[in-house]
């Protein structure tokens, strides 16, 4: 597919390719130059949802009979958000 580059440097990705990426209108998206002129576009998810938290905390205890410390519960806070990328919490 090729795409035209508004007077303003701007251009337009269609809704399939911002379905393939998983993003909606106001969320954000990663651009990265590569060799050869060449770019990279992927989701920018600076937040979990929901079920990506539970599905986080639910691993991190899995087959543990116990319950998670307010610390540890913050220290998987932080782990979380390092790993979308967000790493000023280090």
């Amino acid at each position: 597919m090729d795409i035209t580059l508004s007077g303003r440097g701007q251009f337009t990705l269609n809704k399939g390719f911002l379905k393939h990426l998983g993003v909606k209108p106001g969320e954000r998206v990663s651009i990265n130059k590569k060799p050869d002129g060449k770019l990279e576009i992927s989701a920018k998810k600076d937040k979990w949802t929901v079920d990506e938290a539970k599905e986080y905390f639910r691993t991190l205890f899995a087959g543990n009979k116990i319950h998670a410390t307010v610390d540890e519960m913050n220290a998987a806070i932080v782990a979380g958000y390092v790993k979308s990328g967000m790493s000023d919490l280090e």
